[in-house]
């Protein structure tokens, strides 16, 4: 499987919006948790931010909305990288309701890798690099894509 699980949950009625759907808040608050968890995936250190020292901004979202959620829902997020250039990581989020496997929103962040102490992008860590490389390659692999999407994040054609 190219897209890996990266968050679980649960439509609580305090996630729902006066039309009793869940809000756009609770959308993003399910994506930014399967943020944290799809970086650690790539061996990103969760304690970084909490020592002062790197950390993760994202600089664009797109969140495409596909269905309903309603209270009592039982959710998941499907994650995986999709392009690479030096400062950033262009990911994507698949939210789906776990009972019907329907897709309920899917989300494409740009995320910039920060040093928090000169407070500027800086490049992304090789390890973390190569493991996201390696996984954006098993994607292409399996959906049958020859296109290069390191250091090509539009993801336009090269031929």
């Amino acid at each position: 499987m190219t897209d890996r699980e990266t968050y679980r949950g649960v439509v609580y009625p305090t996630d729902c919006d006066v039309m009793g759907h869940m809000n756009i808040a609770a959308f993003v608050r399910a994506f930014d948790q399967a943020t944290q968890h799809f970086f650690h995936q790539l061996g990103s250190d969760p304690s970084e931010p909490l020592r002062g020292e790197w950390g993760w901004a994202d600089v664009k979202l797109t969140i495409d909305y596909l269905g309903e959620a309603r209270p009592g829902d039982l959710l998941y997020v499907l994650s995986r990288p999709e392009a690479l250039s030096r400062r950033t990581i262009t990911h994507r989020h698949e939210l789906r309701n776990a009972a019907t496997e329907r897709p309920l929103a899917m989300a494409t962040f740009v995320t910039v890798r920060f040093d928090l102490r000169a407070r500027r992008a800086a490049g992304l860590p090789s390890a973390l690099r190569d493991a996201a490389t390696d996984w954006i390659a098993r994607v292409a692999t399996a959906e049958g894509n020859d296109d290069d999407p390191i250091d090509n994040p539009s993801g336009a054609s090269k031929g």
